[in-house]
Parts: structure tokens; C-alpha cells; sequence
């Protein structure tokens, strides 16, 4: 007999066994072998659905529950946007191609990722430019090495993906290049609120001097991000996109707040990330890269040097308000195939919902002004009506022209509103006292409730009875 058989052919449920062949090509011939094996299996399953029907519904209930939360989590996930920063190395051109081979392959990064927005750092293509190809849009910014050398350094970028640039308009993105490491960003995604992305590339701990470069170079770089972070509007969500060559060490007590840094940091604190924390600390913001833990078998490191990949250090961070973190669904770290840059991608998943305007009015709020009418004295009085009527009218007009339908509304609702309320104001009644509420309806309420109270007195409830004791 053969050893399948031996072990599971005659396994079936209370003695009713049903007998599996041995697994062979399906292909062919085989076809009918194979159905006859499917239907073996319904026949099984009938069975064990008969013998246990509350065991079965409640695996069918399994499955339709589990097939239900993976349908909602897809649907969220359409909501979802995906940011990410990445350290390119060099997006210089060469040759006759002007847009750039690794231009290219960045935007092939982008589109095999599904990402909406990538900082770029140390990007060193001189001067300032955009390209819009394959479906993204590229910002660059950067310097020369010197007065005649043309070759670009340091050097900052961002990507966005090109369905998202046309639907802010122009009147809605503004973009500005603070230096050749910084640059802001700023999309309006709402009525009165945006999204500013902030991208830098810091100098590195040993900073040298280089034509085009000083020595205070790493202290104007963070008092100039510092500056470029402040600036952005407490209303509008705020994401640092930055290769801060930094590390930032675990978190100990007295180090650092678990609301800037999370329980998942790592390699040992030096000057670029004592000055990252201090920047998150007096500016109110997180960094994301330490709150989520690493899958088994994942990549925590963002940069691995080139000899032998010994030397293995996160240094590229994604910063968010402390108030915006709850937002953040996930950030991850992947292996991206672009031969010039030894960084990983680091990206993250958030969900930003628009924020309520400042100066909305909230209903209820007693401070706010309302236009009180008497609407009563409007119907019933024809004189009254009369007056209203004429008074509207003689009110100039709104001017409809080349103005937004809405606005014009506006100010037809006020004008109307404004005349019923100086035709028929309605009298504020004192605090405490109601209009309806007169001294008639004050006698029979309390007459009412001494006659209430007068008839639960005399009504006696049910007493308890004593058992009878058994003889």
C-alpha cells in the first residue's frame, strides 16, 4: 500500500473514512481523476457539516469576518498616502540625455513603490530645475563646486507624483529654496490647511572644507532648518524628509521624551543627533523611524557603507508633530536597486485628515452673535410684512459679477436677514425666565405638584408578608 495511504487514506471523521488517492499529474488524462478527488472532498466536508453544523457555521462565520476586514483594510488603504526620503548620491546627467539615467530610475522607484513623495538628498545637479516625466514631478535644487567648475554639490530634491502637483493648481503649492541643502514645499489640501514638506541633507559629522563649503557649515545648516521648520503654520501638517547623518542612540532616561523619540532606537548617539533631538524637542515633533518594530528578516539600517558593508548606521529619519503621529500607520526601510547611492529607502504611511478651520463658527458657542427674528409678528401682521418688504428692497443688491456663486449668496442671505431682524427684532427675555413661561402657567404647575405630591403621601405600598411557619 503506498505510505500516503498507510498514514492519512483512511482518515475521516468517526469511523467514515474517505479514501484519497495518491496525488499524479492533473494534466490530460488526469482531469477526471481530479474531479472525482474534488468531489471526494465535498462529500467529506457534507459530512463533517452534518455530524458538527454548529462547528461548520461558525468557520463559515470566520470566513466571511475575515474576508470583510481584509475588504475594510483595502479600502483604507486607498485613503492612505506614502512618503519617503532616499539619498541618491548624485542625480547629475551625462551624455546627450538631459533629463539623467538615474533621474529615470528614481521615478521607476517611485512608481514600483506606489509613493506620492520622496526627499532627495545630495542630489548635486547645479542650480535649480524641474522635469515632469513619466508621471512624477522632480524639484531640484543645488550648487556648483565652484566659480569654474560645473560639477554640482550637496544638492537637495523632492518628487511628487504629477496627479497630485495639477490638483493643488499653482495658486495652491509654493516652493522655496532656502539653500543647496534645504528646501520647503507647501501643498494646499484643504480649505485653510496644507502639508509643508521639509527636506534636508545635513553635513556630515567630519565636515570639510571644500570649495563652495565653510566650516560653520553644520551649525547654519540647523539654525536655518530650525528657522525654515517655525515658519510653517500650526494649522498645516509638517513632514521632515532629511538625510540628518545622525544617530541618535536608544532612548534612556533623562535622554530624550517618549513622545520625540520611541522605544526602537539604535547605534550610539553622536553631535548630529544630540542636534536632531534638541531640533525635535524645542519644536514639538517626533521621529517616526523609532516607533515601529522592525518584521523578522526586515532591514532596520538606512545606510551601509561601501566597505564590505561593515559599517551599518540609520541616518535618514521622517519627522512629523507630535500631535500628527497618531496619523502615521506604518514606516519600513527597503532595498532599492540604484547602483550610485549606498542609503536605503525609508518610507511611511499616513493618513492626514483636513483640519477644522480656526475660524469656523461652533454651534453652541455662547459667545458667538446671533440674529434673533420674530417670525410669529412676520406671519400674522401684514403691516409688518409690508415693512420688511420695502425695506428689503431697498438695500443695494449684491454684485454677482465675476464673483463665486457662494459669496454671492452670502451676502443676499445677510442683507435679508439684516432687514427682518431691524423689522421684527425678537425681545431677549431675561436670563432665567422664558418667554412662554408666564405667571398663569407658574400657578397651575405648582398647583399641579402639591396635588402629586398630596397623592403619593396617601398611597400606602405593598407590605411584605411574613411565611407561614409549617406545623
Amino acid at each position: 500500500m503506498h505510505r500516503s495511504q498507510e498514514k492519512g487514506g483512511n482518515r475521516g471523521h468517526r469511523g467514515e473514512g474517505v479514501l484519497h488517492p495518491p496525488r499524479q499529474n492533473t494534466t490530460g488524462k488526469n482531469r477526471a481523476l481530479q474531479r472525482w478527488i474534488n468531489a471526494r472532498k465535498l462529500a467529506a466536508r457534507k459530512v463533517r457539516k452534518k455530524a458538527h453544523p454548529q462547528r461548520e457555521a461558525a468557520r463559515e462565520r470566520h470566513e466571511t469576518a475575515a474576508a470583510v476586514k481584509a475588504a475594510a483594510k483595502r479600502k483604507a488603504r486607498e485613503g492612505d498616502l506614502s512618503f519617503g526620503t532616499f539619498n541618491v548620491r548624485t542625480l547629475a546627467c551625462s551624455g546627450r540625455n538631459p533629463i539623467g539615467h538615474n533621474v529615470m530610475t528614481v521615478m521607476q522607484i517611485c512608481s514600483a513603490t506606489g509613493c506620492d513623495v520622496i526627499g532627495l538628498q545630495e542630489t548635486r545637479r547645479a542650480g535649480q530645475g524641474s522635469i515632469a516625466h513619466d508621471g512624477y514631478v522632480i524639484i531640484w535644487s543645488g550648487a556648483r563646486a565652484g566659480t569654474k567648475d560645473k560639477r554640482g554639490v550637496h544638492g537637495v530634491g523632492i518628487v511628487i507624483k504629477e496627479a497630485m502637483w495639477e490638483s493643488v493648481g499653482e495658486e495652491g503649492r509654493t516652493v522655496e529654496c532656502i539653500c543647496p541643502r534645504l528646501m520647503k514645499v507647501r501643498l494646499q489640501i484643504g480649505r485653510t490647511c496644507g502639508v509643508a514638506f521639509v527636506v534636508g541633507y545635513a553635513p556630515t559629522e567630519t565636515v570639510r572644507t571644500t570649495a563652495g563649503g565653510d566650516v560653520n557649515a553644520k551649525d547654519s545648516f540647523w539654525t536655518a532648518l530650525d528657522a525654515a521648520i517655525r515658519e510653517v503654520h500650526s494649522r498645516d501638517h509638517l513632514v521632515v524628509l532629511m538625510d540628518a547623518n545622525a544617530r541618535t542612540g536608544r532612548r534612556r532616561d533623562g535622554c530624550c521624551d517618549a513622545k520625540i523619540m520611541g522605544a526602537y532606537g539604535r547605534d550610539i548617539m553622536n553631535n548630529n543627533g544630540e542636534r536632531l533631538l534638541g531640533l525635535a524637542s524645542d519644536n514639538q515633533l517626533s521621529l517616526t523611524n523609532t516607533y515601529f518594530r522592525t518584521p523578522k528578516g526586515g532591514v532596520q539600517h538606512t545606510f551601509q557603507s561601501s566597505n564590505k558593508g561593515k559599517e551599518k548606521y540609520r541616518l535618514d529619519f521622517i519627522l512629523m508633530r507630535q500631535a500628527d503621529r497618531r496619523f502615521v500607520r506604518n514606516v519600513s526601510v527597503k532595498r532599492v536597486d540604484f547602483k550610485d547611492s549606498d542609503h536605503n529607502l525609508v518610507l511611511t504611511t499616513v493618513r492626514l485628515p483636513p483640519r477644522v478651520a480656526p475660524n469656523r463658527r461652533v454651534r453652541g458657542n455662547s459667545g458667538s452673535r446671533r440674529i434673533r427674528i420674530d417670525l410669529e409678528r412676520l406671519r400674522k401682521d401684514k403691516h409688518l410684512r409690508d415693512a420688511f418688504q420695502n425695506r428689503a428692497s431697498s438695500r443695494p443688491p449684491p454684485t454677482a459679477l465675476r464673483r463665486p456663486t457662494g459669496e454671492t449668496a452670502a451676502e443676499l442671505t445677510a442683507t435679508v436677514m439684516s432687514a427682518a431682524a431691524e423689522t421684527a427684532p425678537l425681545a431677549r427675555c431675561a436670563r432665567g425666565q422664558r418667554g412662554w413661561y408666564t405667571a398663569k402657567r407658574s400657578t397651575r404647575s405648582s398647583k399641579r405638584l402639591k396635588r402629586l405630591r398630596r397623592h403619593s403621601s396617601n398611597c400606602v405600598g405593598p407590605q411584605r408578608i411574613a411565611p407561614s411557619k409549617r406545623p
